[in-house]
């Protein structure tokens, strides 16, 4: 079997040679075939995972007889996504065109498919200094009953997600998502608190209080805290109150 494989903006033709292998066994060979065709030398030696990492696959593009979008539909996520752990001759077939998901384009799908962004609990964004990027940090509800925060600019992005127990465990001032440049001149991140007795009289149900926090100069830190509950009779992840400071 070969495939045709998309990875950015390179493209290879892979043969597979075990095709009762898993979904997920393919991945890590493509991410060791395009390590090898994308990095140098010296990349190959130092952290060669830092500069390509596939994180799903999703079918090619359709033919254009095919392609029908919605105008509002995002170009980048048209394609189904595999089962990690079907068999690869279960699934694809000689000559197939495959996507290879890098961060960005995985975040990108999420965000789309299981995010209710229109309804974020927190958002907050600051333009940045000498330049026409703006620094961004969002938290709110993955339709999976799951926390998901994002941070970063424009064109590069951090993105977690908690189950209800992640939560609950999560350490008393656990920290995530700073993102900073080479001067360090701003940041956003978010911090997680544990109830205090006084918030759990006024609240039993409160899982956890999560801090948004950005920055783009010396003056101007904004701060968003946000309390997260859980419904008492279907378990899902509910809005608390929110302070600004």
């Amino acid at each position: 079997m070969r495939l045709k494989v998309l990875y950015k903006n390179h493209r290879l033709v892979v043969p597979v040679n075990d095709t009762t292998q898993s979904v997920k066994q393919l991945i890590f060979d493509l991410e060791q075939r395009f390590i090898d065709h994308v990095c140098s030398d010296f990349q190959k030696q130092h952290d060669p995972k830092k500069h390509v990492k596939i994180h799903q696959l999703m079918t090619g593009p359709m033919l254009h007889s095919e392609h029908h979008q919605h105008p509002n539909h995002n170009n980048n996520i048209n394609g189904f996504l595999f089962n990690l752990n079907d068999k690869v001759e279960d699934v694809l077939r000689d000559g197939d065109i495959i996507k290879a998901l890098d961060e960005q384009s995985y975040i990108d799908y999420q965000l789309d498919t299981f995010c209710d962004r229109k309804r974020s609990w927190l958002h907050l964004s600051r333009d940045l200094i000498h330049s026409k990027d703006s620094v961004f940090g969002e938290i709110g509800y993955h339709r999976k009953n799951k926390l998901y925060c994002v941070f970063g600019t424009p064109h590069h992005k951090q993105f977690h997600i908690f189950s209800l127990d992640e939560l609950k465990n999560a350490p008393h001032g656990h920290e995530i998502g700073i993102e900073r440049d080479f001067l360090d001149t701003w940041y956003v991140c978010a911090k997680f608190e544990k109830p205090s007795v006084q918030e759990l009289k006024e609240d039993k149900k409160m899982v956890c209080e999560i801090s948004l926090h950005i920055k783009t100069d010396a003056n101007d830190e904004k701060i968003e805290i946000h309390q997260v509950s859980v419904h008492e009779k279907n378990g899902h992840l509910l809005k608390g109150i929110t302070r600004s400071f």
